[in-house]
């Protein structure tokens, strides 16, 4: 069925409408996909959201709504070319979020650690020639082989873990190293000030346990199931 469109507000909405269903196509995949659970929130999922937003609601719909005059010689040409435009943006903003996106979150000595391209390319690691990461889809959750925590102090046990997480001949299954959020952990009494008051030690029962996260944008404290080593709550 052909749509009739009289003047630009009508091009406007359904410019705008398109517009809404590419953005929630592309949010999906920001969402599920590159940026899951709380790196969506605490890794730059949301300001990639926001970049694609302002793509896509301003440079479509708007200059459609400048542009279209029925009648006029030059409109098909214009819209073609808006367009064009509105897709170059929007593959070129996908494309720098694709590119900053977390590669993989390793637990290291106490602490989780989410690590994008750049930051692999900082301590001059490809993250490509790492079987461990190559084979799985991005993000990865994966561990480190540790030492023997009782032949460091405390101090020194969190001081190595930046160096572990970025050691990749020293990466291991996640599920292998749920043994070490175990031991590493700390109970939600060690935290409960953090927290703050809206929480009790109900809901954190004793196989739930606490560590730093470091995150490109912040840090803070995931509650880990240690039987699974599931997320049960992330808190900035």
């Amino acid at each position: 069925m052909k749509i009739a469109i009289k003047n630009r507000w009508q091009a406007f909405g359904v410019h705008l409408l398109i517009s809404f269903f590419i953005f929630a196509a592309l949010t999906a995949i920001i969402l599920f996909l590159w940026y899951p659970d709380f790196l969506f929130l605490y890794d730059g999922g949301l300001q990639g959201m926001k970049l694609i937003a302002g793509v896509d609601f301003l440079i479509g719909p708007v200059l459609t709504l400048f542009v279209y005059k029925l009648g006029k010689k030059t409109l098909r040409f214009d819209l073609i070319c808006i367009a064009f435009l509105q897709l170059a943006c929007l593959v070129g903003g996908m494309w720098t979020i694709w590119q900053t996106r977390p590669i993989a979150i390793v637990y290291a000595t106490g602490s989780f650690h989410v690590i994008n391209k750049q930051g692999y390319e900082n301590e001059s690691v490809n993250p490509f020639e790492m079987p461990i990461l190559a084979e799985s889809r991005w993000p990865v959750w994966v561990g480190v082989s540790q030492p023997v925590r009782q032949n460091y102090s405390r101090i020194e046990w969190a001081m190595m873990a930046y160096r572990l997480a970025y050691s990749p001949e020293l990466y291991i299954p996640y599920e292998d190293a749920l043994v070490f959020l175990k031991e590493d952990g700390v109970p939600y009494e060690e935290v409960s000030e953090r927290l703050g008051t809206g929480y009790s030690e109900k809901d954190f029962p004793d196989y739930v346990r606490f560590y730093m996260v470091i995150t490109s944008l912040s840090d803070g404290l995931l509650a880990i199931d240690t039987r699974t080593g599931e997320v049960v709550n992330a808190f900035f």
